[in-house]
This record gives C-alpha cells, sequence and structure tokens, in this order.
C-alpha cells in the first residue's frame, strides 16, 4: 500500500482553530418579500454559528472553546433579552450576525444559518 506524503514546500498547511455553537434567540425580517411575510413578526430560530480562525502552527495558538464561550457572552451582553428570556435580535440577517462575529472576534470565516437550513457565509478578504 502506498502512503501519499505532500511535500510541504509543494503544499504547505493552513491550520485554523474552528467551533460550532447553535444559540437560540429571536428575530424578524421586516423587508421579507410577500412569500415569506411570516418572517416580518418576531419568531425564534436556533442559530447555528460555525467560526474559523487562521492560526500559525498546531499548538493550541488560538481556542476554539474559548471563541465559543466569549461569542455566546457576546449575545448575552449585546442583545436584550425578550419575555421568554431568549435574546432579541431584531431585525438583524445572518449575514450581518456573521458580519458582526467575524469582526469582533478577529476571524477568517464565521457561517450563520437559521435552524442549520439557511442563512450567510462572511469571510475576511485575504
Amino acid at each position: 500500500m502506498n502512503n501519499f506524503h505532500a511535500n510541504s514546500d509543494e503544499y504547505p498547511p493552513v491550520i485554523a482553530a474552528v467551533c460550532s455553537i447553535k444559540v437560540e434567540a429571536q428575530h424578524c425580517a421586516e423587508d421579507a418579500p410577500p412569500g415569506c411575510i411570516q418572517e416580518r413578526f418576531p419568531h425564534m430560530h436556533t442559530f447555528h454559528i460555525k467560526c474559523m480562525k487562521s492560526v500559525k502552527h498546531s499548538e493550541r495558538e488560538a481556542w476554539p472553546q474559548a471563541i465559543r464561550h466569549q461569542i455566546k457572552e457576546w449575545f448575552i451582553d449585546n442583545f436584550r433579552e425578550t419575555t421568554s428570556g431568549l435574546p432579541d435580535l431584531g431585525n438583524s440577517s445572518c449575514a450581518a450576525l456573521a458580519m458582526w462575529i467575524l469582526k469582533q472576534f478577529h476571524l477568517d470565516t464565521c457561517e450563520v444559518t437559521e435552524d442549520g437550513t439557511a442563512g450567510a457565509i462572511v469571510q475576511r478578504q485575504m
């Protein structure tokens, strides 16, 4: 059996710390098109958030668990609670949330989806 070993000069590795979070929150889309009129009113989703941050080496330069915890705290600190205790994201879209998270935590990529089905990916320009 032949083992493939990439030459590191030919294929330099790209290493990233990654984390995944689920946050229950409420939002609305005031400008939703006619076919999605129910989205205009406040409703709850489980927002699935996936983050990636480039690192220079494989020895825990960035701790995914710490990034994950910081993002959860950011939601608590930056969005008021609804009467049900959920963060109220107002009229924020998945793309807006991903952009805020990407900038706040100096990430390379942030993906935010509603219930893991539809959303946005924002990537830092390199």
